[in-house]
């Protein structure tokens, strides 16, 4: 398993990776603001179907959108919207073995032209939930954005392809 996003279709990237659990702890970072400012945005998460999402990552932009799947502590999905562009992020968790999680992440319908940047954004926020769940360190905004910098051009080619 690779910490890397796959590009499995057109403007869609997936990500897989081993968390550690239990699952209702992962699902909590997933879903309660206070959590996941830690290791995405701060904001509004209202955990029902047809809840409001507003996140804003540090002091630069943000996104709005609404929950379109609450399933807890297994299934999540929000339109992310940003600006003109309205994509569809999902969220799924699965118990494994050691008491790990798996969480698969799919963004699906990104911008034309942004995979590369939503591959980088999403690796690197998905290295500080890791580091948060094993060791409870919170986002560092630069430390964030010196990584997404970092695998950028890595993205650029893997988006490519």
């Amino acid at each position: 398993m690779s910490d890397f996003g796959q590009y499995p279709a057109a403007r869609t990237v997936r990500f897989d990776r081993l968390l550690p659990g239990p699952i209702e702890r992962v699902w909590d970072h997933l879903t309660r603001p206070e959590l996941l400012a830690g290791w995405l945005a701060g904001g509004v998460l209202e955990g029902r179907p047809g809840g409001q999402v507003a996140l804003t990552f540090g002091n630069e932009h943000g996104l709005s959108g609404e929950v379109v799947t609450w399933e807890p502590p297994r299934r999540l999905a929000y339109i992310w919207r940003e600006a003109d562009a309205e994509s569809l992020v999902n969220f799924d968790l699965t118990p494994e073995a050691a008491g790990q999680v798996r969480l698969v992440l799919t963004h699906m319908r990104l911008p034309a032209g942004e995979a590369a940047s939503f591959g980088a954004g999403w690796h690197s926020h998905l290295d500080i939930l890791a580091r948060v769940l094993a060791e409870g360190e919170p986002i560092d905004f630069e430390a964030h954005m010196a990584v997404y910098h970092r695998l950028r051009p890595d993205y650029d080619v893997r988006a490519a392809d």
